[in-house]
């Protein structure tokens, strides 16, 4: 997380294919409703929050400095398809 916020672009990979993507950090009150629908999509990452998923987005936002959230802006790969969001936060 340090690396690509310095870098300010991350590359991710999967398979055999990469994508480019330069990021910006999201703020606070941004990434509340981001970090609400993760926690409640992905029961595995709840211990790592103090908020709960049915709690309200101000909780969250409270706890976004300890979980950043990165907007993902296409890098215009020639040739490679765009990037699936994943189910349930496209």
């Amino acid at each position: 997380m340090r690396n690509a916020r310095a870098a300010g672009e991350v590359t991710l990979s999967r398979g055999r294919h990469q994508h480019r993507f330069k990021i910006t950090e999201a703020a606070p009150g941004d990434s509340a409703t981001v970090l609400r629908e993760y926690a409640r999509l992905v029961p595995v990452t709840r211990p790592y929050f103090s908020a709960r998923p049915q709690d309200p987005a101000s909780l969250f936002a409270a706890e976004a400095a300890a979980h950043p959230v990165f907007r993902l802006i296409e890098d215009g790969n020639p040739g490679q398809p765009p990037a699936r969001p994943h189910p349930g936060l496209g």
